[in-house]
């Protein structure tokens, strides 16, 4: 109901871990690039420990999808499990068993010893193409001891040169406490390397909530006040899954009382709902800050650039390549990071982009104007037209209230530049007159259109390029 009422592309706040509303501040970005970097220098295991709700989950999908075909992954959610079926799901998450054999009679009679030949012999084989395999476990704080001692075991494939699996645990805080047991020690000591997500503070609430409407397509629509924020944070102890809940329900009151500001009354009244008390919530905390250990110092220190601030966020700079800086055209930081992406190397829809380079000084940009019976942009701008995508899906990129916006027509310029089909569409909304949202490329089907979205994504995190069917984008 709100989300008509406020503009929105769709709802900002669900509780299912999308990489598109990716959170690249508060560590969250932190903990991604120190993935990346222990996958590609393939360090083995790597540990991120975390409150329950503190983002884990979508730190990692969002890690993983941005390897693309370079790595293949296998992941465990549920890790009460034996030895066995470990090795089996392992086996068909990497397509070395077939999902339909799974359950079989010849599955079942495989040994270990028989599945780790079989998984041995796919790693040399992937080693050899250049590629990696990660095996994910979440929840790992769950696992029986012996299936913990095995995916230790699993960390002796390797050749002479490198480890041929990497392993990665994430889970509670106590997973933390069964590392320290003296039956894992030796698998505690191949950790390489760690990282612990904490809950946010009040000023991270604020930008954790207005980044997700902002992702969500709001163009000032909607706003949270001070005291909201303040009400969440305290309401939520910082754990992000509990402030999704809370800003889901008091958007909720506020499209209830037809306001365009969230306050923090509203917040009581969705705490309430969800009976929340102010320091009701079980936050376990550690006992100090903790940061990221045993990195090896070949790689650079972190940054203290906040990744609001670059369209990069990068702690470890000879892995992670950082565009030229982009210069100052008037554009606000979110749509500064889309024109560098749109600089990148990446192929959207059978159109591929530019080699990293300064965006281009365009033109002032061309007036807005109706003729012909059609609105469109004078004939000195390239392809600015007006126009809805005749297809099923497109990937949907902002909102904005005036189509003469120089923001609105550089950045469509630049995907012009750059070989991208650009739509403008006007869609009436409820309650808030006309938008005009940006969108890229048309496609027939949504499997197509998230693709080239993950691509746009991919390229240094532009959380806001999804696919979305036409008709959410033109409100019919």
């Amino acid at each position: 109901m709100y989300r008509d009422y406020y503009g929105l592309i769709e709802k900002p706040f669900r509780l299912t871990p999308d990489p598109k509303f990716f959170f690249g501040q508060a560590g969250h970005a932190e903990a991604r690039d120190l993935l990346h970097y222990g996958i590609r220098e393939r360090e083995g295991f790597m540990c991120f420990i975390g409150p329950a709700g503190t983002g884990k989950t979508t730190m990692l999908r969002t890690a993983l999808e941005s390897l693309g075909d370079d790595a293949v992954t296998a992941m465990i959610f549920n890790p009460q499990i034996s030895e066995e079926d470990l090795l089996r799901i392992i086996l068909v998450d990497f397509g070395i068993i077939p999902q339909a054999e799974f359950d079989s009679d010849v599955a079942r009679a495989l040994g270990k010893q028989e599945m780790l030949e079989y998984l041995n012999g796919f790693l040399l084989d992937l080693s050899a193409q250049g590629r990696t395999a990660v095996l994910v476990v979440d929840e790992a704080q769950n696992l029986p001891l012996p299936t913990m001692e095995q995916i230790r075991l699993l960390s002796n494939l390797e050749t002479n040169k490198q480890k041929l699996i990497q392993i990665v645990l994430a889970g509670q805080l106590g997973l933390r406490r069964l590392l320290e047991t003296p039956e894992l020690s030796q698998l505690a000591q191949r950790v390489s390397v760690r990282y612990t997500m904490n809950a946010f503070g009040v000023d991270d609430v604020a930008r954790y909530v207005e980044h997700r409407l902002r992702v969500a397509g709001n163009c000032g629509d909607v706003s949270f006040d001070p005291t909201a924020y303040a009400a969440i944070h305290r309401y939520s102890e910082g754990v992000p899954r509990l402030v999704n809940l809370l800003a889901d329900r008091a958007l909720l009151a506020g499209y209830a009382q037809q306001s365009a500001v969230v306050t923090g009354a509203m917040v009581d009244a969705a705490a309430t709902t969800l009976e929340l008390t102010s320091g009701s919530v079980p936050v376990e905390r550690p006992a100090a800050p903790v940061v990221p250990v045993a990195v090896p110092e070949k790689a650079p220190a972190a940054t203290s650039e906040s990744p609001a601030e670059s369209p990069v966020p990068n702690s470890h700079s000879k892995y992670f390549a950082e565009p030229p800086p982009v210069a100052d055209n008037g554009f606000r930081p979110w749509q500064a990071a889309v024109g560098v992406v749109l600089a990148a190397v990446i192929t959207v829809g059978g159109y591929t982009g530019l080699q990293w380079s300064q965006v281009p000084q365009l033109p002032a940009p061309a007036e807005f104007r109706a003729e012909g019976g059609s609105e469109h942009f004078n004939s000195s701008a390239p392809s600015l037209a007006l126009r809805t995508p005749q297809s099923a899906y497109t990937i949907y990129l902002s909102s904005h209230r005036d189509p003469s916006e120089t923001a609105l027509t550089q950045l469509q310029r630049d995907l012009e530049t750059g070989g991208f089909d650009t739509y403008l569409v006007a869609a009436d909304v409820a309650g808030q007159g006309t938008l005009y949202r940006l969108t890229v490329g048309a496609y027939a089907d949504r499997s197509a259109a998230a693709a080239a979205a993950t691509q746009l994504r991919e390229a240094h995190g532009v959380a806001h390029a999804e696919a979305v069917a036409v008709p959410d984008v033109t409100g019919s």
